[in-house]
């Protein structure tokens, strides 16, 4: 029994060892935000996605459409800080594919951000770790009037944040700098 665990363990280790080898050797890594700008903006519409699903059901619980369940709000807003505070980081330069053309081929296939995510990334990067802090912060909390009080605040940051840094598919495409692309 020792024999084969042993065996087993070393044919394990040759085997990752070749394919560490052959990955090392590969001239053009994997890096998705270089290689693929596509993938990396279709990550981040179903990441926001996601985050909206659960603020939609966050605000439902609070307005009563559903029972409160404390316990799966907090889920919930553990969940949103973790995907708010990774959320900037799917943003790499050169994944802004916009195009008037583009979007009346695909608009599934365009990004929704204004150019001032990338103007402004600081800006940008701070109002999704702060909205992240939030949303943390509430699903840390023991009292539901305090988490309630915060998914406000949460919803208040998450608007400010779109105001700037989501184009508003009524006016077309703005931008940071001139107002427009």
């Amino acid at each position: 029994m020792r024999n084969a665990l042993a065996c087993g363990c070393a044919a394990a280790g040759i085997a990752l060892a070749g394919a560490a080898g052959v990955h090392a050797q590969d001239p053009a890594p994997y890096m998705t935000g270089e290689t693929r700008p596509a993938e990396m903006l279709e990550a981040r519409r179903i990441l926001m996605d996601t985050i909206g699903r659960n603020n939609d059901f966050l605000h439902d619980s609070v307005d009563g459409h559903f029972e409160w369940d404390g316990v799966s709000v907090r889920a919930r807003l553990d969940a949103m800080s973790s995907m708010l505070f990774a959320f900037p980081h799917l943003y790499h330069p050169g994944t802004d594919i916009w195009s008037e053309a583009r979007e009346a081929e695909d608009a599934a296939s365009v990004s929704l951000s204004t150019a001032a995510a990338w103007e402004d990334f600081e800006g940008f990067y701070a109002l999704a770790q702060e909205a992240s802090m939030t949303a943390l912060e509430a699903s840390l909390a023991h009292d539901d009037d305090v988490v309630i009080a915060l998914i406000e605040e949460l919803e208040s940051q998450c608007e400010a944040c779109h105001e700037v840094y989501r184009q508003d598919r009524a006016s077309g495409r703005a931008s940071l700098s001139t107002g427009s692309d």
